[in-house]
């Protein structure tokens, strides 16, 4: 879902979700009046989840280059990391949907 939504604004999943906190503290910054306003700790908490998830998403592209650089040299892909990066891979991009599904869904953004 991350991956769709990245490519059809032309960003890196990373770059996607970083731009999504960034536009997320911006709607809670213009929503002030008559809701609910978050502290700066919770603002915090936000970016350092945003960043957590780029690292993340840092540590699965690194890994999925190895493979490449592997497959490319022997012609052969590494069927047991391959798969155990791309259930690595799956279990992050689940992790990144459900956080940005509950920010968005956020009634205090």
């Amino acid at each position: 879902m991350v991956e769709a939504a990245a490519a059809t604004v032309g960003l890196r999943p990373g770059a996607f979700v970083g731009q999504a906190a960034v536009g997320a503290a911006r709607a809670f910054a213009k929503r002030r009046e008559g809701s609910e306003v978050r502290t700066s700790g919770e603002v915090q908490a936000l970016t350092d989840e945003v960043r957590e998830l780029r690292r993340l998403l840092g540590n699965v592209s690194g890994n999925v280059n190895d493979i490449a650089k592997h497959a490319n040299s022997t012609h052969e892909v590494p069927e047991l990391q391959a798969a155990a990066v791309l259930a690595h891979l799956r279990r992050n991009n689940d992790r990144i949907d459900a956080w940005l599904m509950k920010v968005l869904r956020s009634e205090t953004l």
